[in-house]
């Protein structure tokens, strides 16, 4: 520990790496591009084929989150109350969330988002070049908390964050243990799952992981965010975890998934026509809000109902 000073003035020599974002950069790549290899060249090792291996994603983004925040806290040695709340909540998601699509993957033995790219080196590289920027930058809250040395007394606005995260991390824990257990039962899995926080939302695990990243970066405004640019910037963090979610891996997906699983199904019409796709909200007053409400406050878009063989009402 007592080289701990000496090592972070050498990574902290550019005016930008005071706050750690470069040195982070390059610790995230690093670790991406290895499980990269790891992950590409496991479908050609004949001893460890037998062992699912899509398992090694998920654990790589997730523990990559917690390397990241426990380096920045642990080089900059000034372990304020702020930078130990947000330290710990990144471990506690960290640690949940991955073990949770650790046992997911293990369970099913693959990871269907790879079944047209695992083979493909450039777009399964593709994919892991996106995690790089995913986790460096939904890191980005702590890190810059983490990395000042200037302390500001905890105020209202770190526990508003707070309460949000909670909010966010409990939405999402419940959410996705409904789900399991659901799926855990062949019976039930073929059926659809509308009960608890499902009743009310079409992806209620997706809501709780956007209002906790939400929660992150409110805590870190509280200390310095508003303070320098790269703290502006750090707004990125919760706004690409909702365009991910939204448009591209998450709720896309899922819909497509479900469109194609109950087409037809006058059950999944109704249940589709009225439960918010994100925000939990009251069914019987959802399902007769005009269309652009949803699209404009609940985030109802066509992409959702593409190859739906029943039009949005």
């Amino acid at each position: 520990m007592k080289n701990l000073p000496k090592f972070r003035k050498m990574v902290a020599t550019a005016p930008i790496d005071q706050y750690y974002v470069l040195f982070t950069l390059i610790i995230t790549t690093i670790m991406q591009i290895s499980f990269f290899f790891v992950a590409y060249s496991m479908q050609f090792d004949k001893v460890i084929c037998w062992c699912p291996r899509d398992k090694v994603t998920d654990f790589a983004g997730c523990t990559n989150f917690i390397l990241n925040a426990l380096v920045v806290f642990f080089i900059q040695q000034t372990y304020y109350p702020r930078q130990i709340m947000l330290t710990v909540l990144v471990l506690i998601w960290g640690v949940r969330l991955g073990s949770f699509l650790l046992a997911r993957v293990l369970r099913r033995g693959k990871d269907d988002r790879f079944n047209e790219m695992r083979s493909n080196f450039i777009q399964f590289l593709g994919f892991w070049i996106f995690q790089i920027i995913w986790v460096w930058v939904v890191s980005l809250p702590v890190t810059l908390t983490n990395s000042y040395v200037i302390d500001t007394p905890i105020n209202g606005l770190d526990i508003f964050g707070l309460l949000l995260w909670i909010l966010g991390f409990v939405c999402e824990a419940v959410a996705d243990n409904a789900k399991a257990s659901h799926n855990s039962d062949p019976e039930k899995r073929k059926t659809l799952l509308k009960t608890g926080l499902w009743k009310y939302s079409r992806h209620p695990n997706y809501f709780g992981e956007i209002l906790l990243w939400i929660g992150v970066f409110i805590i870190s405004c509280s200390g310095h965010a508003v303070n320098n640019a790269l703290g502006y910037f750090s707004i990125s963090s919760p706004i690409l975890t909702f365009l991910l979610l939204m448009f591209v891996s998450g709720v896309p997906l899922a819909e497509q998934s479900s469109n194609k699983k109950f087409s037809g199904s006058q059950e999944y019409i109704e249940y589709k026509q009225s439960t918010s796709p994100l925000i939990p909200f009251p069914t019987n007053v959802y399902a007769v809000l005009p269309s652009f409400v949803k699209t404009v406050f609940f985030f109802e878009y066509g992409m959702y109902w593409k190859n739906f063989n029943d039009d949005k009402n």
